[in-house]
């Protein structure tokens, strides 16, 4: 049976045989590929074989679980399902496999059983039965044996980030972050690596260990590109020989098999003339393994709490909740339900087995997890160098893994990358750099953003946030900023002051709602604009909803005029705080917050609350479309005797009074005013000093 479906591969004249069929093309002799020419050939070769699989059961019979079936759901499912059972990670390991063995290993009298031993690629249990003639020396021929070892990372991060399926009977191949997120897996670029890298190796040395006795954990290594920044630091600036580095000074941990032989493949390759001794050594030190789970997933190879000197990372990234809407996705159907069971028993163990004190709070991400993992993995005033999402320094489900960061270890600093600079090609988030010592005390920390550095006091943030301790993303004058304002009291602080949610249940109490006018209004979210509510929606509640309210309600929130905001309110959006006074007898719905003030206060405690410089200080700790009565809590709020009224001031000049009864100075009221008005306007505005 012959096929031409890969006639572009390089060298002479080669077979692939699948089972006991032999497939024969021809080839055509041509000049050293590039890179992302060689990616895009085995793109096509691993098409073609995944072709041929699924559309016949003579090769499916020999796959691992073997199968017959060649319905659409059943094959999709051996495409989909996440595990060693699949399809695409088969045939993925099988052509790792064949690459690393031609072009590392063909002159070798290393055997295929030897490299059994040393990489995981080479026992997939389909590879015996599905054996690939194809020369790949030939394809890579010319091509160095770093530029090959390249070739595999870039080859295998495609893999992360693309899945297969049939549809209408044809195999597609598109992009998605399924093997992403299945492995926690976000590869960072070099520049970041190095940096973390050798800062963190500084940071350990400047304490007068020895460069030759420092031992230096990549945890969640991937395809090492920490690792191989560690081994360039002390082989280059240490004039340490790689082998001795190898031995005494570098670990590394993952799950990912593929990434872990990559890895393997490329510490081989950095030493002169290497041995089997060596794949032994480096079997040792580069380790498979959960490591947020030792109990469970034990292994060869010793990676032990308070260990090691310095610890580097870009933990997974990977939040234990399912998508319900991908859940419905019949292509997917059967892998979200292996990955609900397998989300059900790691939360139960991460809740449950005592290791994990300070990550657990809220939904549990894999990267909270592994940053305490670290912290108990790094030796006592050992170095740890992280680049993780920011919601770490601002979440409140964070809080208590950054008190603990902060409180009970040295944070030295954090350099903060916003969304736009997209560090990484799969996640849109903001990301922070941060550097720490374990068990030393923090007093002040560095802070880089872009092009701006420097230091904030342990102490200032405590005045600012309280015992969050939230380090948001600001740059230097926001800081000064904030620590003028904090001075003020919090409105929590305040006794004449009640801080709740609107009354009415929208769900729960859908049947007290009608349309028929009982001199009770209903106020929804939507009705709150800046300084009014708009009765859009004529709605109404029924007498029997006050049955269920208490006698302090009535008589006090109900029978007053009270300051109201949405509860959701698009974290995009320039203003997000935008309070109104509701009328008495007004009954508030849950899509609303509200503040009952003393009536004598509750219009200049509105103007305040309207004001962008309150506005600011919201939304550099708000990260999500909710405005929670906790956060509102945390403002802070001046005398209101301070505040002088005139109802005939503008927007503006009501702006910059409220900004200089907070004490700000002109540059500083100018950067709050200018996302809202025009330059010259403001400067005018700060021209008239009886504002």
């Amino acid at each position: 049976m012959t096929i031409n479906f890969f006639q572009e591969v390089i060298g002479k004249e080669r077979q692939i045989t699948l089972l006991d069929n032999t497939l024969n093309f021809k080839i055509q002799k041509k000049a050293t590929l590039s890179i992302e020419e060689v990616l895009k050939k085995l793109e096509i070769f691993q098409n073609s074989i995944l072709n041929k699989l699924v559309g016949n059961k003579n090769y499916l019979r020999n796959f691992n679980p073997p199968s017959e079936a060649l319905d659409e759901e059943s094959i999709n499912f051996m495409l989909l399902n996440n595990g060693d059972y699949n399809l695409v990670t088969q045939t993925h390991k099988l052509i790792i496999s064949k690459i690393i063995r031609e072009v590392f290993f063909r002159e070798s009298e290393i055997n295929k059983e030897d490299l059994q031993k040393f990489f995981f690629s080479f026992n997939e249990k389909s590879i015996d039965k599905v054996s690939l003639e194809l020369d790949m020396g030939k394809i890579l021929e010319g091509i160095s044996g770093k530029e090959v070892c390249k070739i595999l990372e870039r080859f295998h991060e495609q893999y992360l980030q693309t899945r297969y399926l049939i549809r209408g009977g044809s195999l597609i191949r598109e992009q998605s972050s399924v093997n992403y997120k299945d492995k926690g897996s976000v590869y960072t670029p070099e520049k970041i690596t190095r940096q973390i890298t050798y800062t963190t190796i500084d940071n350990k040395l400047r304490q007068g260990v020895l460069a030759k006795e420092i031992k230096i954990l990549d945890f969640g290594c991937a395809t090492g590109r920490f690792l191989i920044q560690a081994l360039n630091y002390l082989k280059e600036k240490k004039n340490l020989n790689p082998r001795e580095i190898l031995e005494n000074n570098l670990w590394g941990v993952d799950i990912d098999e593929v990434a872990l032989d990559i890895l393997r493949i490329k510490l081989y390759n950095s030493l002169e003339e290497p041995t089997i001794k060596d794949l032994e050594l480096i079997r040792k030190k580069i380790i498979k393994k959960n490591a947020l789970m030792p109990e469970i997933n034990s292994s060869e190879g010793e990676i032990k709490d308070n260990r090691f000197d310095v610890v580097i990372s870009n933990p997974p990234y990977f939040l234990l909740k399912i998508n319900n809407n991908c859940s419905h996705d019949k292509d997917t159907k059967e892998y979200y339900e292996i990955l609900k069971k397998r989300i059900k028993n790691e939360t139960d163990y991460f809740r449950k087995s005592g290791r994990f004190t300070y990550s657990i709070e809220g939904m549990l991400n894999y990267y909270k997890l592994s940053i305490e993992a670290i912290i108990k993995l790094c030796k006592y005033y050992g170095e740890i160098g992280i680049i993780c999402p920011s919601t770490l320094f601002a979440d409140l489900s964070s809080k208590k893994l950054r008190k603990h960061v902060i409180l009970e270890n040295k944070l030295r600093a954090i350099e903060y990358f916003p969304e736009s600079k997209k560090i990484f090609d799969n996640v849109s988030q903001s990301t922070v750099i941060f550097y720490m010592q374990k068990g030393a005390e923090t007093n002040f920390i560095n802070i880089s953003i872009e092009d701006e550095a420097f230091e904030i006091s342990l102490e200032l943030i405590k005045k600012a946030f309280g015992e969050n301790y939230e380090i948001p993303y600001i740059d230097k004058a926001g800081w000064s900023i904030l620590d003028k304002i904090s001075n003020q009291r919090k409105l929590k602080d305040i006794s004449t002051i009640k801080n709740k949610r609107g009354e009415l249940d929208l769900t729960l109490f859908k049947k007290f709602i009608t349309k028929e006018n009982t001199g009770m209004r209903l106020v929804r979210g939507n009705m709150i604009k800046e300084d009014k509510i708009v009765d859009t929606n004529n709605e109404f509640v029924i007498n029997e909803f006050l049955d269920r309210k208490s006698e302090d309600f009535l008589r006090n929130d109900f029978q007053g005029k009270r300051l109201v905001c949405q509860q959701i309110s698009n974290v995009d959006i320039k203003k997000r705080l935008k309070f109104a006074v509701s009328e008495k007898n007004d009954v508030l719905a849950n899509s609303c917050n509200y503040l009952f003030v003393p009536e004598k206060d509750i219009d200049k405690l509105k103007g305040v609350l309207n004001s962008y410089l309150l506005n600011w200080r919201f939304k550099i700790t708000s990260s999500n479309n909710h405005i929670n009565n906790y956060e509102l809590s945390e403002l802070p709020v001046i005398d209101l005797e301070k505040i002088k009224e005139n109802v005939e001031d503008s927007v503006l000049s009501k702006n910059v009074n409220i900004c200089r009864v907070y004490g700000l100075d002109e540059n500083e009221i100018a950067y709050i005013l200018k996302p809202h008005f025009n330059h010259n306007e403001i400067v005018e505005a700060l021209k008239n000093e009886n504002i």
